[in-house]
């Protein structure tokens, strides 16, 4: 099987996607709402949406060994995952919580190769590489406070690593990816249901202003966007995506720039070509290649 380009292009819209989307929910903040709430909602209010097209297109039914597989993969991606990274804005500045997360590319190689024996290529690692240093040249170390935030940070990271390894592994790439983003979200939304409730995270006193911005985040990102990822998962190694999804940070800060005047030094801003070409030369490489195997 062979690599399309449009995969790269699914990755990279997906990316983007998820690099606007916080500036998006940060006004909803100001407004009642909070980021686990946010996490509950967002997969909450596209199942109706995904569930209409899976039955259009009939295709719904999974086995018990793929429902088994699809809990894991929730469980890992948008629930542990958001959840450890939203709580480590409580003990970190979420900029630096960010940084850290977006350090999984590396557990991503790590679970590939330990795990399955992975090779990977002399140009992906040089962008692992220069993606990391990129990142860390955004670290702002003074304002480094607390060991335990960075815990929570890298755990998310971690969680992360392993649910897009886990896809892949698991098979359930394999799946329709609409009946994919529907169990995810389906599932993700149950247990942060459980989850904020028990935590009184969850807030339904909210403006209809603040209701359509939820709604619209919630088609934008666990609707269309995941939709992508799977897409692009069904054909490219997780550490190919994981490299591709630093256009995400790219993005968030760069509208931290633009939007609100954030400061542009020489660090970030050799930190900003150093994850571009990382990306750049991730793209463009292996286009005709076959994919690799468990």
């Amino acid at each position: 099987m062979k690599i399309d380009k449009k995969e790269y292009l699914y990755a990279s819209i997906s990316a983007f996607i998820y690099g606007i989307s916080p500036f998006i929910t940060s006004y909803t903040y100001n407004h009642g709402n909070n980021g686990l709430n946010m996490a509950f909602y967002r997969n909450f209010f596209c199942i109706p949406f995904l569930l209409i097209l899976c039955l259009f297109k009939k295709k719904l039914k999974v086995s018990i060994t793929q429902l088994k597989n699809l809990i894991i993969a929730s469980f890992l991606g948008p629930t542990a995952t958001s959840a450890l990274l939203y709580t480590s804005y409580n003990y970190l500045p979420s900029g630096i919580s960010t940084v850290i997360h977006f350090i999984y590319p590396v557990f991503v190689i790590l679970f590939s190769i330990c795990a399955f024996g992975i090779k990977i290529t002399s140009k992906h690692k040089l962008s692992l590489i220069l993606s990391t240093i990129g990142l860390l040249l955004f670290f702002d170390i003074k304002a480094f406070n607390n060991f335990f935030g960075a815990i929570l940070a890298i755990s998310s990271g971690i969680t992360y690593a392993m649910y897009l390894v886990w896809i892949k592994k698991s098979k359930l790439n394999e799946i329709d990816s609409l009946v994919l983003s529907f169990y995810i979200s389906f599932i993700s939304s149950f247990i942060f249901l459980l989850f904020n409730i028990k935590g009184r995270f969850i807030v339904i006193n909210l403006d209809i202003n603040i209701w359509m911005i939820i709604l619209f985040v919630s088609l934008l990102t666990s609707f269309f966007a995941t939709y992508l990822l799977q897409n692009a998962l069904k054909v490219l190694e997780p550490y190919i995506i994981s490299i591709i999804s630093l256009i995400e940070p790219v993005v968030s800060f760069s509208l931290e720039i633009i939007l609100q005047n954030e400061l542009l030094n020489l660090n970030k801003f050799i930190g900003f070509i150093l994850i571009i070409c990382s990306v750049t030369l991730t793209i463009t490489k292996n286009s005709n290649k076959k994919i690799w195997k468990y």
